[in-house]
């Protein structure tokens, strides 16, 4: 008597790669979202950088630098950012090639950085920018940005000088997926918050 011996049928083969198939976008999902996570930190550590900066800079000089060359009266959210262009999903360096402090020109948003004296260590995933209050500046009034800084809020502490930093990226080159946005605000809020999870105005 031969003994028959039985193999795995199509069917078997295609439940266990339909299987394998579920378990490798789980994966990817979760290890897309723990990237999210860790690079999210890279925002809140730098915006900290740029909230201790502010108030150094204050201290010595009675005014907050603003990188967005239009003026804090003249708030513009697509300007004022550095890096100027981002890949998303992308490490970027801070400074281009040949470049540093020495000879950034002090009009640009590097230049703003640079007088500001914060610059973050390693390669980064986000852009940057901060406004704020500056007596000297042409045409300014004083009043920060409702659309950053709530009036009402400025108003209950007392209309004192304001500052905010913003982070943004946009995690991957799919315009399906969001771009995210973290703010940082002097006189209202201690900590970044997500101001909004699609900015329109980020370049695709």
């Amino acid at each position: 008597m031969f003994e028959s011996k039985r193999g795995f049928t199509l069917i078997e083969l295609m439940v266990v790669v339909v299987i394998l198939a579920i378990l490798a976008v789980v994966a990817v999902f979760a290890y897309s979202n723990y990237m999210r996570r860790a690079r999210t930190q890279e925002a809140m550590a730098f915006l900290g950088d740029i909230r201790i900066k502010q108030a150094q800079f204050y201290a010595s000089y009675g005014r907050f630098v603003s990188t967005d060359t239009a003026g804090p009266s003249n708030y513009s959210d697509s300007a004022g950012y550095w890096p100027p262009d981002i890949t998303p999903g992308a490490p970027q360096q801070w400074m281009p090639s040949g470049q540093d402090c020495n000879n950034a020109a002090p009009d640009t948003p590097l230049g703003r950085f640079c007088l500001l004296g914060v610059r973050p260590s390693n390669e980064i995933y986000f852009q940057y920018k901060t406004v704020g209050w500056n007596p000297h500046a042409p045409g300014f009034s004083g009043d920060p940005p409702a659309d950053t800084i709530p009036i009402t809020a400025w108003q209950d502490a007392g209309r004192p000088p304001w500052w905010y930093a913003v982070a943004r990226t946009k995690w991957s080159s799919d315009p399906r997926d969001s771009a995210y946005v973290y703010v940082m605000v002097s006189v209202v809020l201690p900590e970044a918050i997500v101001k909004d999870a699609y900015a329109p105005d980020f370049a695709q």
